[in-house]
């Protein structure tokens, strides 16, 4: 098997692995990845409603994808899928302040390490088109913010033509993106750009810190750009066991593109881009938000658990299709003998 992984330092490399040695690195990447989403200790977790103040929940799982015991549940209101009950937004400041962070270090991974990491798994390339776009009808450099944008890295690529500041809660990440070039984000900031790559999903008070995310725009003529790990994309089967595989500690939110659509729009705001896997871009527009908001409510919890029912049926119809063409092939291999 040839293999091309990024190790958790950013480093590519590629060798070939026996099927033996091949389960033997898959198992140690999913130990690493156990130990970074564990769910905390010393926390009080208590049941909280959704973020539109409905307490009407439907279950769905009661464990992770690492087999930790967690909740999972989908609003019968607005068809908001989260973990519930779950840690308080304060103690979520001490946890991504402290257990988080430590965690990565404990793991092997330095500051540097995760700068190096972050510029090469970025997906900014998706909608550097519409950067450009942008910036060339502001007729000068955008600003840019980072939200909860960590070492920086992110936005490399759009570092020298515009200004690039980095807002996080860890102040020793932020004082390394500093020193590579991007700026700290000021409270009394007004941006162009609010960029939040795979944050929102680990946003505990969500209501909150959104409404201070976007309190950063230029209300007028910014955008919102907002990457995350849509459910949509599993609905084809690319998780074995369909949602069961998503779900994991610190993400408490999981959206559809319409569900993040139905919450924006609660702020006023309408998507005018999005490639309904990775990113969606909003402006804000209450007139037309209103009329999304009107047309997405509509049977919006049966529409999400239609879909997460195709997600885990075409999940078990590709796993068994992998399977089948695996075994094919090591009896194929076992029919041919050794190679002269």
């Amino acid at each position: 098997m040839l293999y091309s992984p990024t190790d958790l330092r950013g480093n590519r490399f590629s060798v070939v692995l026996s099927p033996g040695w091949t389960r033997h690195y898959i198992t140690g990447l999913l130990d690493q990845m156990k130990v970074l989403h564990r769910p905390p200790e010393g926390f009080a977790y208590r049941s909280y409603p959704c973020w539109c103040n409905a307490r009407d929940d439907q279950p769905l799982l009661q464990k992770d994808r690492f087999d930790f015991w967690l909740d999972t549940v989908i609003c019968r209101s607005c068809g908001t899928i989260r973990l519930d009950p779950y840690i308080s937004a304060e103690d979520g400041v001490t946890y991504y302040t402290d257990v988080y962070p430590r965690a990565y270090f404990d793991q092997g991974q330095s500051l540097e390490d995760r700068y190096v990491a972050v510029q090469s798994a970025t997906r900014a390339h998706l909608f550097a088109e519409f950067l450009a776009e942008a910036r060339e009808k502001a007729g000068r450099p955008l600003r840019i913010v980072d939200y909860g944008g960590g070492t920086g890295g992110r936005l490399e690529m759009f570092k020298e033509d515009n200004e690039i500041f980095v807002y996080d809660l860890n102040p020793e990440r932020t004082r390394f993106a500093v020193e590579h070039g991007y700026r700290a984000f000021e409270a009394d900031l007004v941006v162009d750009v609010a960029y939040s790559c795979h944050t929102m999903e680990h946003w505990i008070d969500l209501t909150a810190t959104t409404r201070a995310f976007l309190a950063t725009l230029d209300r007028k003529n910014g955008i919102a750009i907002i990457e995350l790990p849509f459910l949509d994309r599993i609905v084809s089967g690319a998780r074995a066991r369909g949602l069961r595989d998503e779900v994991s500690f610190p993400h408490k939110w999981y959206f559809f593109v319409d569900s993040l659509r139905l919450f924006m729009a609660s702020f006023g705001f309408s998507c005018i881009a999005s490639n309904g896997s990775e990113f969606a871009i909003f402006r804000h527009d209450e007139r037309t938000a209103a009329l999304e908001a009107r047309s997405l409510s509509e049977e919006i919890l049966s529409r999400n658990i239609r879909k997460l029912r195709r997600a885990r049926r075409n999940g078990i119809l590709k796993s068994l299709v992998r399977q089948t063409a695996s075994l094919l092939s090591r009896l194929m291999s076992r029919a041919r003998g050794p190679a002269s």
